[in-house]
């Protein structure tokens, strides 16, 4: 009857699709990924343009032409305008920093 060859087309497509995904997994080319946004922005170096203090909650870093809120990664260390710092994490708005000596 019709609708078993119907049923067992389904099921074997179904199949088939799936150990054909698994299989040519490996063969097809993936694309790099391109870091974009906050993420392009870990790692590189930026200037400090105000005093890093988290005690008090000010801190301001230039980076790409953008200035960015700041905040130092070590609560305790306060950071001087004019340093270059390292960013670590994005926290929202916040880029967090470590100085580099």
């Amino acid at each position: 009857p019709i609708w078993i060859q119907v049923l067992v087309f389904t099921i074997l497509s179904v199949v088939m699709l799936s150990l054909s995904k698994t299989i040519f997994q490996k063969y097809i080319r993936k694309k790099p990924i391109v870091k974009t946004n906050t993420d392009a922005l870990l790692g590189k170096n930026a200037v400090v343009i105000e005093d890093i203090n988290n005690l008090h909650g000010q801190g301001a870093v230039k980076i790409n032409s953008q200035t960015w809120s700041a905040r130092s990664e070590d609560p305790s260390i306060t950071i001087k305008k004019g340093s270059i710092v390292e960013i670590t994490k994005v926290e929202g708005v916040k880029l967090i920093c470590n100085k580099i000596d």
